[in-house]
């Protein structure tokens, strides 16, 4: 059986030889901390390369004594090679032999190891979010809980991709150097995390989320920075660039890290910079319309019960559908093509709207603009301006020469 470039045996610790345990896994080259390895089931890896249509990649397991052993009491390939009954086949054997105590003449459901059973739920859940299905569906009996759907199957999931992400990207990095991507991220939760990404030829990886803490100067950015340097190249991969935004801060821990590891190229983000130029265009020539047409758009949003169910039905009754307002991203200025655009698709059904109730004393301020045609005059050549930048823009985040 062939290996993988990234497996190897599992070799001897300290000049000791492998323990009888460890002969069983194979070592992948990445560590998951300071002092111990990653490693898979030869037994699952074996199956995986004989049908890897129906089977997945092995699940990456800590290389530690009480892990291999939880993990091969599970195994189901372990226990067809050793002959060794399974926990599950074991489980099952005691419930043949209460039935045959009492007597039931019953139909036993197929045994199905936890392993299975987790793959099973992991494509459920799949299913579920590409089928678009509702979130009443899984608080139905014949699925398991939504908390570990959410819980222990979601981790499995971004688990599985995670390692889809690292092979693609060892896939294609035959002597080349990866670049390290970082910026800080707020989440749902209304959290700041370090996103830590490497890239090479259009291929990402998501290599992983650190808490930020309070301080967010240059210097503190370069030591959570230092940090995840030292893990990608304890864990193998071979850095050539480390690339962050253009803010002060940033450029600042750009400029630290050069000092401690002067091989790398240290460059910022250049679609970062087609960004912020257009923030700086609408904060000069069009900071009036700009300012006018995020308030119509972020006022209709937010009036979801009164002005934006009368929009709605404008809408229907001149075009036949309803047609969505996009409001501005505050981090994200190309976001305001957008909201300028939807406006403009919408403008007949809008003027309709202000002009049914133009005398009346509900009418707000902010959309009364919607009406005067000098409004709609200079939206449409501020859409035409900002619009090749977004374009641009959109072109240097995903396009393989630009993404790095």
């Amino acid at each position: 059986m062939e290996l993988l470039p990234g497996l190897q045996d599992d070799g001897s610790k300290r000049g000791r030889p492998p323990g009888p345990l460890g002969m069983n896994f194979y070592r992948l080259n990445e560590k998951c901390n300071k002092s111990m390895w990653w490693t898979v089931c030869k037994y699952c890896y074996a199956a995986h390369v004989s049908a890897k249509t129906t089977i997945p990649f092995p699940t990456h397991i800590r290389g530690r004594k009480e892990s291999w052993e939880k993990h091969l009491d599970e195994c189901l390939y372990y226990a067809r090679v050793t002959r060794k009954p399974a926990q599950s086949d074991e489980n099952q054997a005691e419930t043949d032999e209460h039935a045959r105590v009492y007597k039931h003449q019953r139909t036993s459901p197929p045994a199905f190891t936890p392993i299975e059973i987790m793959l099973f739920w992991r494509l459920l859940l799949e299913f579920q979010a590409e089928a678009l299905l509702p979130n009443s569906f899984v608080q139905l009996r014949a699925v398991p809980h939504r908390h570990i759907i959410g819980g222990r199957v979601l981790d499995e999931c971004a688990e599985q991709h995670s390692i889809e992400q690292r092979e693609n990207v060892r896939a294609v990095q035959s002597g080349g150097r990866v670049n390290f991507l970082s910026d800080v991220w707020e989440t749902i939760a209304k959290q700041h995390v370090l996103g830590c990404m490497v890239t090479l030829f259009g291929c990402v990886m998501n290599y992983g989320l650190r808490p930020t803490g309070d301080r967010h100067d240059g210097l503190a950015i370069a030591e959570q920075m230092e940090e995840v340097i030292e893990d990608l190249l304890a864990s193998g991969w071979n850095v050539g660039a480390v690339v962050t935004d253009n803010a002060g801060q940033c450029g600042r821990a750009r400029r630290i890290l050069a000092l401690r590891y002067p091989k790398f190229a240290y460059i910022h983000c250049f679609a970062h910079d087609i960004n912020n130029l257009v923030k700086a265009v609408l904060k000069t020539v069009f900071q009036q319309i700009s300012a006018d047409a995020a308030g119509v758009a972020s006022f209709l949003n937010t009036s979801t019960s009164k002005w934006l169910v009368r929009a709605m039905k404008a809408m229907h009754k001149r075009y036949g559908a309803s047609l969505a307002i996009f409001t501005l991203c505050e981090t994200r200025w190309n976001s305001m093509q957008a909201c300028f655009a939807s406006l403009l698709r919408a403008r007949g059904a809008l003027e309709d709207m202000v002009f049914s109730y133009r005398n009346s004393n509900e009418m707000p301020e902010k959309l009364r603009v919607l009406g005067e045609n000098e409004f709609w005059t200079k939206l449409e050549t501020a859409e035409k301006i900002v619009l090749w930048c977004s374009d641009f823009s959109v072109v240097a985040d995903y396009h393989p020469s630009t993404k790095t």
